[in-house]
């Protein structure tokens, strides 16, 4: 999971699945929040996909804050 900025006007967030490589969640927004975050993955999990693992870019809060399951954060993406 993680957002991407286009300019200072707006950006999306994209959650992935790992197994198939589909995008199973993505949302317009204008500003990175937490919030956004949870609604992507009750999204998910409301058409019931099980998530097993989270692997993000660091963005504070996200580790262990949106579900009961094991995260990896990055501090280094190249």
């Amino acid at each position: 999971m993680d957002a991407t900025y286009f300019g200072r006007d707006w950006s999306v967030i994209v959650l992935k699945d790992f197994v198939t490589g589909k995008i199973s969640c993505r949302k317009y927004i204008k500003q990175e929040r937490l919030a956004d975050y949870r609604e992507c993955t009750d999204f998910i999990l409301s058409k019931g996909y099980q998530i097993s693992g989270i692997v993000c870019d660091g963005f504070k809060g996200i580790s262990g804050n949106i579900l009961p399951v094991r995260s990896r954060c990055a501090s280094i993406i190249l």
